[in-house]
């Protein structure tokens, strides 16, 4: 066995969905360091009971959907799903798992969430019927424990009863405020580490003349630490970016933010004996120490990797800080999180981001449009099944609206 592949017992820590101030430390030139930490992607699958009536005639309306996708152009159509509401399904299934794993009928995106559900009806005890992915939007959004529990009562609603569930991939993470990535990049650098990964590379971005992190390992551990401030403010979405600054940063765009991001898949999952996703919530705390006590940890002098004396190499104070504040990251209740503050989000990009999503919503209808007058219309004509306080306030700024793009016209590429 591979020192990467070493097995551990373990024992505690439930996560918490509060995100509270889990810990906080003081770096030598005086700077306040604060942590928090959550999973940033949840995949499970799930074996199921079917009520049979109800599986016969999801999967006829999801056949159906099928049809009408394989007639047009469209990639998704909604299905209307009695007794539960509308889900989108996508054109094609997909085979999960390799060359060889399960195929999976259908593709759906269930609430924001991508599902694959199998039009098999008899119980297995192996082969699942659905697999759920929740990826680092959902699970900063809506909480990853949170969104757990909503999936499952979604996928009982469609007709059925879970009978077991497997963890598939988790990733956990570590967010810094206060501590910039370059620090802990320049301690790699310069060999202050020991670890069991067999590759490891520090990052850099040549263009900007940025150092951006750290990455060790491949699939099924991997360690990715990078400038989160850097790939939030440049790469998501204002929505995301509101949700990071409320629920990460302390109501605040940070001068310096750093992301410590562990992803295991089940392999590795399954060598600290978490199979499940309870598993998984139950010993996220313990698996993270391990993770940082054992895979890598940064040293306060450089290692002596000649005469095999890397295991008395002492914890640099920075790494030793940030393990201390593990169990504080996972304390906590589990409730659900507050609403994302929407006034932290960027007007413009939110109407632009907001318009694009309107636009893909309809497309699903089989409807196109040439330019924003259009499709502000049919946005009108939607919401009037709304209270009606919601549809007047949508015609009163859609002069508005009309005079922002009057001089875009997003449609003509198309």
């Amino acid at each position: 066995m591979s020192n990467d592949e070493t097995r551990f017992e373990i024992q505690g820590g439930h996560h918490s969905n509060t995100h509270p101030h889990s810990s906080q430390f003081v770096l030598d030139d005086g700077t306040v360091c604060k942590v928090r930490g959550d999973y940033d992607w949840l995949m499970f699958s799930v074996g199921v009971d079917w009520i049979p009536l109800k599986q016969e005639v999801l999967v006829e309306l999801l056949d159906e959907g099928k049809s009408k996708l394989h007639q047009s152009n469209e990639e998704s159509v909604v299905v209307m799903v009695p007794e539960y509401g509308n889900l989108v399904l996508f054109r094609t299934g997909v085979r999960w798992g390799g060359p060889h794993g399960e195929y999976f009928d259908y593709r759906l995106r269930i609430d924001g969430t991508e599902v694959l559900m199998s039009r098999r009806q008899e119980r297995s005890e192996t082969r699942p019927h659905f697999v759920v992915d929740i990826k680092g939007h959902d699970c900063l959004l809506h909480g990853a424990v949170n969104r757990y529990d909503h999936m499952c009562f979604a996928i009982e609603s469609l007709g059925c009863r879970i009978r077991w569930d497997k963890i598939n991939r988790a990733d956990l993470t570590m967010d810094v405020i206060g501590l910039a990535v370059t620090v802990l990049q320049k301690l790699f650098t310069d060999r202050h580490f020991i670890t069991r990964f067999r590759s490891s590379d520090a990052k850099n971005d040549p263009i900007n003349n940025r150092r951006t992190g750290i990455e060790a390992g491949k699939s099924p551990c991997r360690l990715a630490i990078y400038d989160k401030r850097f790939e939030t403010l440049h790469r998501k979405s204002p929505e995301y970016q509101a949700a990071m600054i409320q629920r990460r940063w302390d109501g605040a765009i940070p001068d310096r933010a750093t992301r410590i991001e562990w992803q295991l898949r089940r392999e590795k999952l399954k060598q600290f004996g978490i199979t499940n996703v309870m598993d998984l919530f139950d010993r996220s705390q313990a698996v993270f120490e391990k993770l940082m006590t054992k895979m890598l940890r940064l040293t306060k002098e450089p290692v002596d990797r000649v005469n095999k004396n890397q295991s008395r190499a002492e914890t640099h104070p920075v790494w030793k800080h940030l393990i201390n504040s593990i169990p504080a990251m996972y304390a906590g209740i589990i409730r659900d999180l507050e609403p994302i503050d929407r006034s932290k989000i960027d007007a413009s990009m939110a109407l632009k981001t907001g318009l694009g999503h309107f636009k893909s919503a309809f497309r699903s209808y089989g409807l196109q449009f040439s330019n924003y007058r259009e499709m502000l219309d049919a946005i009108v004509g939607e919401l009037s099944r709304a209270p009606g306080r919601i549809v007047l306030r949508v015609v009163a700024t859609r002069t508005s609206l009309l005079e922002r793009f009057s001089h875009v016209s997003p449609f003509a590429a198309e």
